[in-house]
């Protein structure tokens, strides 16, 4: 068994187009969880398979949930799309879906959308294209 990062981790997804097959990407939850001094976790990140690098975004303040990965479009290569994710906001009690770019999501969000309430930690999602 192969070690392949030291960084604590959860909620792994991939692009579900690969599911049952060789995949290069994960995207996952990070920076914190249960086994740390931090309830939850504080980054999203991408791990990629072949290179065994991670990039990973955090927000100190935030704690996201699982990552849902979402094709740019029924065709487009693995990994090349979007992440939805949900954060708590511990600075204003609310939650809010943040939207990453699937290739670089240590650059941050591309776009937020605000919610007026609080999202449960860990909760799950998945696409379903409409």
């Amino acid at each position: 068994m192969q070690r392949l990062s030291e960084e604590v981790c959860e909620y792994p997804r991939i692009d579900e187009r690969h599911l049952g097959k060789v995949y290069r990407y994960g995207f996952l939850a990070c920076r914190g969880g249960p086994g740390t001094d931090d309830y939850f976790h504080r980054g999203i990140a991408r791990f990629d398979h072949v290179r065994l690098a991670m990039q990973v975004y955090t927000e100190d303040h935030c704690a996201f949930g699982e990552p849902t990965f979402v094709p740019a479009s029924d065709d487009s290569a693995e990994g090349d799309g979007f992440l939805l994710a949900t954060a708590f906001d511990e600075r204003t009690d609310r939650g809010h879906l943040a939207v990453f770019d699937a290739s670089g999501p240590e650059r941050g969000p591309i776009a937020t959308v605000q919610l007026a309430h609080r999202i449960p930690a860990g909760f799950h999602g998945i696409w379903r294209p409409g």
